[in-house]
């Protein structure tokens, strides 16, 4: 049977994460007595021994965190599809930062990228309080390799960010992001999506 590891301080716990993440507590089941949502929830995920289960249980977390968080609060400001930063300039740009995304819809994304949902203009965080990368702590259980994935790959799907951050290879995610990205503006142009 496995050996159970009952947490009792939430700073002790915070600061041995990268210890309890790793291989060595692969055969540990972890518990605790914390009543804390953010502390309950980085225990499950520590339950959960398979990599890639893992992975898409703190991916898809972390992004009802930040739907739950902006809720019904339009920090964008979006009026008429023109977003605060475009209507102060003037301009008529619909879908602002999402302009030249292909998995934009009628009724907005039609995936979950956690990138682009922790991403705000200057324009936004001046005026509202936004949720940052540190607010989620359950991203701490990821690699500085997959969270740089899991945050920084813009215009992509769900499924293509737990992919790369799955794989391992810096090199061969460079690679696929670059054609990703070439192959996103060579459709969006095929397509003549009108951007104004």
């Amino acid at each position: 049977s496995m050996k159970e590891i009952v947490i009792n301080d939430k700073i002790k716990f915070y600061k041995k994460l990268r210890k309890y993440r790793s291989f060595w507590y692969r055969n540990k089941i972890f518990k605790t007595n914390i009543d804390d949502e953010e502390v309950k929830e980085i225990v499950e995920a520590l339950n959960i021994k398979k990599r890639k289960e893992r992975l898409a249980f703190i991916y898809d977390n972390c992004c009802k965190k930040v739907d739950k968080f902006n809720k019904d609060k339009n920090v964008c400001g979006f009026n008429n599809g023109v977003c605060r930063y475009h209507q102060e300039l003037g301009c008529n740009y619909k879908n602002g930062c999402c302009k030249l995304c292909i998995y934009q819809g009628p009724t907005g994304c039609r995936t979950s990228n956690l990138s682009c949902k922790l991403f705000y203009c200057k324009t936004v965080t001046d005026k509202f309080e936004v949720m940052k990368y540190s607010d989620l702590k359950l991203l701490k259980l990821l690699t500085l390799r997959q969270r740089l994935i899991v945050l920084f790959e813009f215009f992509s799907t769900r499924e293509q960010i737990l992919f790369d951050a799955y794989i391992g290879s810096v090199f061969f995610y460079a690679i696929r992001i670059s054609y990703r990205l070439i192959y996103n503006f060579s459709k969006i142009k095929k397509l003549k999506v009108d951007i104004n």
